[in-house]
């Protein structure tokens, strides 16, 4: 029926309506398009309470072939104390560009007298103009806004993915190093200091691992213990005097170095360090364990 409509409408000529209580206008949502674009136009006739007058029965609309029209989508009627009103509402789709002119046409219900135009049977509201635009050019380098949303959202997705897998690995429990083990560990971030610009640092360092070795073996802190009181605790779990020598030379040159303010060569540096080595393996080697009821156990903790 719209599209029976339509075709009648085109093809009539403009003749002022003789209906005069009937009033039509109409509105376009959008004054200015691009091709492609859709706009919804809406039709609305006003009837008063005029005995003599015919109902509006249907609409439609003169359009030049710039626009491609899709069918009626929707109808609406409602009456007050002046009148009856009646509305209607047309999608188009602008299909070329130029500055086009839509015209409503509302056709009445009751046939035209005997031996007048049809014409005489519709009346036409007031034109609608709209520009209609060439169709957006997108620059090679944008990409459509789908493809954005698209990327946005896998970039959320892989955030989310690795938020939540960095807060499982945080969770996960850590593995209970040994004595020997967390010192051998920290000895590798001691070697990343051994040099001549970083000496002080260095022997805080080497200082640092064999106090937290020694205390995690007699399972209290010795952090405040001078060199000589460590090599004699150190007595009670090992025996051997030259593993007791290195570790009182050791500590000893760490002391000095911390506070003499000398500079120290690479070569002494790096000796240190493979002392330090050293006595850490010996030390692991040959402690000897005293249990609560007086038994010992020889041999370290490794594993």
């Amino acid at each position: 029926m719209s599209k029976l409509i339509l075709t009648l409408c085109a093809i009539l000529m403009f003749v002022p309506s003789a209906h005069a209580a009937i009033s039509v206008t109409a509105e376009v949502d959008r004054q200015s398009v691009r091709v492609g674009d859709r706009v919804r136009v809406t039709v609305q006739a006003t009837r008063t309470n005029a005995p003599d007058e015919p109902t509006p029965s249907h609409a439609g609309l003169q359009l030049g072939p710039e626009w491609e029209a899709g069918a009626q989508t929707a109808e609406s009627e409602r009456s007050d104390s002046t009148g009856r009103v009646k509305t209607w509402y047309f999608e188009l789709t602008a299909v070329a560009e130029t500055t086009s002119t839509i015209t409503p046409v509302v056709i009445l219900a009751q046939p035209p007298p005997e031996g007048l135009q049809l014409a005489t049977n519709r009346v036409l509201g007031p034109p609608l103009s709209v520009t209609i635009q060439p169709p957006e050019v997108r620059p090679w380098w944008l990409p459509h806004p789908t493809t954005i949303g698209i990327i946005a959202g896998l970039a959320v997705s892989a955030f989310t993915v690795v938020r939540a897998l960095r807060r499982r690995r945080q969770n996960r429990p850590r593995p209970v190093l040994s004595p020997y083990q967390e010192a051998m560990a920290m000895m590798e971030e001691v070697h990343a200091n051994c040099r001549e610009d970083r000496a002080p640092r260095f022997f805080a360092d080497v200082e640092r691992v064999l106090s937290g070795y020694l205390s995690r073996r007699m399972g209290r802190p010795l952090g405040s213990a001078t060199a000589s009181e460590m090599a004699a605790l150190v007595s009670t779990y090992v025996s051997d005097a030259q593993t007791k020598s290195d570790l009182q030379a050791i500590l000893n040159r760490c002391t000095t170095a911390r506070f003499s303010g000398a500079k120290v060569g690479f070569t002494v540096l790096a000796e240190t360090e493979d002392l330090t080595r050293s006595v850490l393996e010996r030390l692991d080697t040959l402690w000897v364990t005293v249990t609560p009821t007086g038994e010992t156990s020889p041999g370290g903790d490794r594993t």
